[in-house]
């Protein structure tokens, strides 16, 4: 986990993963920028658990150069640009909220991205400036 006290910033993006055909996450997560392709292709590999996981599907599922034709597909949520790591996890933790995640709907994923008691412990004037791009007051639901 990133150290979320530090008041370092950096860019980052949140994503999300879809089935194909589908623009509704199934799983909303969090990348170093430099990394936004090579992440999905790690998930592909490593996630044996998961529904995206290349050996549940035909071979060479992913190996086709328009990835609306692979089985699921990540999309860039938003580019988090000069955030600190509070505010990158507080980005995954809105776009989790908006899509469904305190009612369970993003299936794929295990873990609330940021408690409120994580955000209220690490949130301060270094590391948090409430003006990238959040509603203002807002804060995790739980």
């Amino acid at each position: 986990m990133a150290d979320l006290s530090s008041p370092d910033k950096a860019r980052h993006s949140i994503y999300m993963i879809c089935k194909r055909g589908s623009t509704k996450p199934i799983y909303i997560g969090k990348t170093s920028y430099d990394r936004d392709g090579a992440r999905f292709q790690e998930h592909t590999r490593d996630d044996v658990t998961k529904l995206w996981h290349y050996q549940k599907h035909t071979p060479f599922a992913y190996d086709n150069p328009d990835p609306d034709q692979w089985p699921y597909r990540p999309y860039k949520v938003f580019d988090c640009k000069n955030f600190t790591n509070l505010e990158v996890a507080a980005s995954e933790q809105y776009y989790w909220e908006a899509n469904g995640g305190l009612n369970g709907e993003l299936t794929q994923n295990e873990v609330q991205p940021l408690t409120l008691a994580t955000f209220l412990k690490y949130k301060n004037g270094q590391t948090w400036t409430g003006l990238v791009g959040f509603p203002t007051g807002w804060k995790p639901k739980r």
